[in-house]
């Protein structure tokens, strides 16, 4: 695998609003680009990997001259400070037991697919992972999961983690 540095532009956030894109394909951002500010973030790419990069002056240009571009980015941007102020209200208002719940719930409904039985199939994060998303440590989510788990609320399966149908109602 050829690890490859990877730079984009607030447009590619637009033209993955308003462009058939497959599925599989991620859209990666450098708001600074918008902004003036300086870079907020580094990326590097795990695949080969096609990228889009303009000049401000053009991604500027694209965005005067092209109503749906603009429409794009402002439907997409509206979409992740909609996901930022949930991650903020859910740090700031569950304790970590809560936290770890609606981790689960998120990754779910983001990244889940529904088996025939109503349970909830999805890629099992690591505890680390799911410790940076909320605040706290590996350990303290490996005893919230393990306590999940006793419950009979979830199950991991190989690679996956599944939840029960009711896992949702109870921690939403």
């Amino acid at each position: 695998m050829r690890h490859s540095p990877l730079i984009g532009t607030a447009l590619a956030l637009a033209l993955a609003a308003s462009l058939p894109i497959p599925a599989t394909a991620a859209v990666w951002r450098e708001q600074s680009d918008a902004t003036l500010d300086a870079r907020s973030a580094t990326a590097i790419a795990v695949e080969d990997t096609e990228l889009l990069s303009l000049h401000r002056n053009d991604f500027q240009a694209a965005l005067s001259d092209n109503r749906s571009i603009t429409t794009g980015l402002i439907r997409v941007l509206s979409g992740r400070l909609r996901k930022a102020n949930h991650q903020i209200s859910t740090l700031a208002l569950l304790d970590v037991y809560g936290r770890v719940a609606r981790v689960i719930v998120d990754m779910a409904r983001e990244e889940g697919r529904r088996l025939k039985d109503g349970r909830i199939a999805f890629r099992r994060a690591t505890h680390q992972e799911i410790a940076n998303r909320i605040g706290t440590t590996r350990e303290t989510v490996t005893r919230m999961l393990k306590d999940l788990e006793r419950q009979g609320l979830i199950q991991v399966e190989g690679k996956e983690l599944v939840v029960q149908p009711d896992f949702e109602r109870v921690f939403d």
